[in-house]
Formats: structure tokens, sequence, C-alpha cells
């Protein structure tokens, strides 16, 4: 990720057309396809639709920009494990066998 500052019309120029994301100065992150520049407006495609992002006011350095991406919060996805149900999958494995078995000793 590239970190692009200051927002001008200029330095957005370039990456018209790719797919961007842009961190609010509430902390809200988007990510869209940037589609241009307006009077000082950022406009991006999200979801199929345009959204304006107003690059007015906006105040911060490179380094208060790289110190907030530093404090960014990660989680992680874990997937639910069911011993019982698990149990219950290897038991019903192992009575198929079992009954198979039983089967070749019937012919």
């Amino acid at each position: 990720m590239q970190i692009i500052s200051p927002v001008h019309e200029a330095t957005i120029a370039p990456f018209i057309g790719r797919c961007v994301g842009a961190v609010l100065i509430d902390g809200t992150c988007l990510v869209g396809r940037l589609v241009g520049i307006s009077d000082g407006n950022v406009i991006l495609e999200i979801g199929g639709g345009p959204a304006v992002i107003s690059s007015k006011n906006v105040n911060k350095t490179k380094k208060q920009l790289m110190n907030e991406l530093k404090k960014a919060k990660t989680s992680a996805f874990v997937p639910y494990y069911n011993p019982a149900a698990a149990a219950a999958a290897a038991a019903t494995i192992i009575a198929i066998a079992l009954a198979l078995l039983a089967l070749l000793f019937v012919i």
C-alpha cells in the first residue's frame, strides 16, 4: 500500500481507475475504485455507486498517517470446533467399517 500525502489533484491523478483505500478523519476505511477528482473532492465508486470524499481541511502529515496505520487493529477468524460432533463422526465411520466387515463374513 502506498500513502498519498498531501492529497491534491496532481498527486491523486495517476491513481484514477485503480482500486484504492481511503481512511477518513473519523477512522472509517473505504475501499473502492477511484473515479475522479472535482473541486477538492475525491470520487470513489463503492459497490457500483459513486461516493464523494472531501479532501478539504486535511492537515495530517505522512508521519501522523504512518502512526495511525501502526495502531490498526486486526482480528482473525477461528472456525468453531465441536468435539462432540467430531466424536460422533468418528463413531459413524467406525460403525460403517465394522458393518462392511460383517457383510464380508455373511457372503
